[in-house]
């Protein structure tokens, strides 16, 4: 389902230069928890959930394969 809705996004000029975070997470260290004093390096995370999910990590799109893969090979 997450990959359809990414290409239903590249169908209306989406693309991973859009995918972000409110800048309070990038910027201001978190209060409390495991992540107490970090923030999120947005970069990193990205690359990492780009690559889970079987995506080009440059474009932040599904590559063909993994399309194929789900039988969505019709949406390239």
């Amino acid at each position: 389902m997450i990959n359809l809705e990414r290409m239903i996004n590249v169908a209306f000029g989406f693309d991973g230069s859009d995918d972000a975070l409110p800048t309070r997470f990038l910027e201001e260290p978190a209060p409390d928890g495991r992540g107490e004093g970090q923030t999120v390096d947005l970069e990193v995370a990205l690359d990492s959930y780009y690559r889970s999910m079987g995506w080009d990590v440059e474009t932040g799109l599904p590559t063909a394969e993994t399309l194929d893969e789900l039988g969505l090979g019709w949406l390239t």
